[in-house]
């Protein structure tokens, strides 16, 4: 769709035969770039794969790094997300949600009509 087939996706760590995403380089240009995700980053009070066992664990901690799109207001998001997570937790779990950062996108405004004529002209 003239922005190259692995244009978004040829530096992704992904393991040998995973796609990731199928589809139109531009949705996967949307999904990278504009739409929200999250992934954990970090744990801590897990114990390792091989001592693992069916026990209870003081704690657990995560890192979770949340990709807001870039017009949603990072602090209403952070709120939300601090209400959401320790509202009511399962068997009266004790949950805090502490933010180390909160940061707006960037949208760009709109083209004027003498730049969007010159772009157009030049290609």
């Amino acid at each position: 769709d003239g922005l190259g087939g692995d244009l978004f996706t040829k530096d992704l760590p992904l393991c040998e035969g995973c796609c990731g995403f199928e589809g139109v380089t531009s949705e996967l240009g949307l999904a990278v770039a504009w739409k929200p995700c999250m992934a954990i980053t970090g744990v801590s009070g897990l114990p390792a794969a091989e001592n693992a066992g069916n026990v209870l664990r003081p704690y657990t901690g995560f890192v979770v790094s949340i990709r807001l799109p870039p017009a949603a207001d990072a602090k209403k998001a952070t709120v939300a997300v601090k209400e959401t997570l320790e509202r009511d937790p399962p068997y009266h779990a004790r949950v805090t949600f502490e933010p180390r950062s909160e940061t707006n996108g960037w949208v760009a405004p709109d083209m004027q009509d003498w730049l969007k004529e010159a772009t157009e002209a030049a290609s």
